[in-house]
């Protein structure tokens, strides 16, 4: 019985793939060999483009589906050699959705992919007193897919002293730094830094271990020409930088907060409560909230005692809500110093709890609609609060206004800068230096070294002013409790620099 039944299923594939259609006449090699002349796809069946681009000899998982279901179908996925011809180099099977995944696969280079069905025979339900059946699936091809390999790649950025990541406070650096990036990242590749010397020659300066973000950053001496290069590793070749010379740049402004008292360039920078577009219906900046001592200057959220006992309503996406009158920090140099275009940074240690954001970002006083040159709030740093560890809240923006008066908003959270610390790092327990380059054609964004956002949009012209805060707008209030509002954010020293 079993031996006539596999005769007629061969008789039945073989019939499948042997008679004439709309679909080829073309021969068809068998399961494993090198190759096979090209044909024409038939049924419903889709290789999905990859998220990201596919980087050179990195695994990625390549993914699909075909229209048949409640059948699992082996499917070889096909890499197209030459003009007609195709390799198979893997094989998966689809799941009774008619979904599947090609693990782990690498190129070397920009490939055209497919994925091939071959035919397939399968029972059907016998009806009462009928015989048996076969049903047999033709062959199918998906369309094919082009899948570009951008090749590894190497960047040495040089910049002042933004790197000087640790738990406790101290005295800011005056070396500079070299940022290495390396794509595709690959932690734990050794970083070799060669500096240029008088002869003319390379000479070894300095290693490091590649971060989990494809970063290794060094501090280094200024007045020096620098390149590195990261080492073979797990099947990747070395990939060498451009060289960068790290210059001593001239600083405009400093605070570290050592005075005993707050340094009279920062003024209270007060917004009336409801001030339009504020999102602040409860909230006003006060000097009780914020303080210097032991070289940090620490600002929170407290309680308004002049309201104590009154409810302040103020409206939400869930609707009206109500809540205590509150002060908060928010300070900011408008009256003392104002600077265009240079590198300001901050080293700040920020409050863990939710129902505020603090930050650290430029100013201006008025901004132009239609117009950023006049003006474009540019945001550092904002980060508002732990929410459990799903996704890091913290993030970098742009703010100006439209031609029609609209408020428009560029960057986000970058969940990438989560791999920028060192591991089981917090924003909340160590200092990190925040920093953004604003240059005449462009902003970029870093945390210790790390660029994590580049802009050439809304670059303002306009001299602006630095502000430092700690804010609970309307759709934080219900999150400020009385177990978490004496949190307070550190910061350590403000900066400025020349370009």
């Amino acid at each position: 019985m079993l031996r006539a039944l596999s005769s007629a299923v061969a008789l039945l594939l073989c019939a499948a793939l042997t008679a004439p259609t709309a679909s080829s006449t073309a021969s068809s090699t068998a399961s494993g060999s090198p190759s096979q002349r090209e044909e024409p796809r038939t049924g419903y069946s889709r290789l999905v483009p990859p998220k990201t681009t596919v980087a050179q000899d990195v695994p990625f998982d390549l993914s699909g589906h075909v229209s048949t279901k409640r059948v699992k179908r082996e499917v070889k996925l096909q890499q197209k050699v030459r003009r007609g011809t195709w390799r198979s180099f893997t094989t998966t099977t689809t799941d009774r959705r008619g979904r599947f995944t090609f693990e782990d696969v690498a190129l070397s280079s920009t490939a055209r992919l497919r994925g091939r069905l071959p035919a397939h025979a399968t029972r059907v339900p016998r009806e009462a007193g009928g015989p048996r059946t076969l049903r047999v699936i033709p062959e199918t091809t998906t369309k094919t897919l082009l899948i570009k390999v951008r090749p590894p790649q190497g960047r040495l950025s040089a910049m002042p002293a933004v790197n000087q990541q640790g738990p406790a406070p101290e005295a800011p650096r005056n070396d500079s730094v070299v940022s290495a990036w390396f794509d595709p990242p690959a932690p734990g590749r050794r970083v070799l830094l060669e500096r240029l010397d008088e002869k003319g020659e390379w000479v070894p300066h300095a290693s490091l271990l590649e971060d989990a973000a494809g970063f290794a950053v060094f501090n280094v001496p200024p007045a020096a020409t620098y390149r590195a290069t990261a080492q073979p590793f797990h099947g990747l070749a070395s990939v060498r930088t451009n060289r960068a010379s790290a210059v001593a740049k001239a600083l405009l402004f400093e605070d570290t907060f050592d005075a005993p008292t707050m340094d009279p360039r920062w003024r209270d920078f007060v917004l009336p409560r409801g001030y339009p577009g504020s999102q602040r219906t409860c909230a006003i900046a006060h000097p009780s909230q914020h303080s210097v001592g032991e070289g940090v200057l620490r600002m929170g959220i407290g309680y308004d005692p002049t309201l104590a006992g009154q409810e302040c309503r103020y409206e939400t996406a869930e609707g009206t809500k109500s809540g205590p009158y509150l002060y908060q920090s928010q300070l900011a140099t408008r009256e003392t110093f104002r600077f265009t275009h240079g590198i300001a940074a901050a080293r700040i240690k920020f409050a863990r709890a939710s129902g505020r954001h603090s930050g650290f970002w430029i100013q201006v006083g008025f901004k132009v609609p239609g117009d950023p040159a006049r003006g474009t709030e540019i945001d550092a740093v904002e980060f508002f609060g732990d929410n459990g560890g799903t996704k890091d809240r913290i993030g970098s923006f742009l703010h100006y206004y439209a031609a029609d008066n609209t408020g428009v908003t560029l960057g986000q959270f970058w969940q990438a800068m989560a791999a920028m610390k060192p591991p089981g790092d917090t924003w909340w327990d160590s200092f990190h230096v925040f920093s953004v380059a604003w240059t005449p054609t462009e902003y970029v964004f870093r945390v210790d070294g790390h660029e994590f956002y580049r802009e050439d949009r809304a670059i303002s012209t306009t001299p602006q002013w630095l502000v430092l805060s700690s804010n609970t707008s309307d759709y934080e209030l219900k999150d400020v409790t009385p177990e978490n509002i004496d949190e307070e954010t550190q910061v350590d020293w403000v900066r400025v620099w020349t370009l």
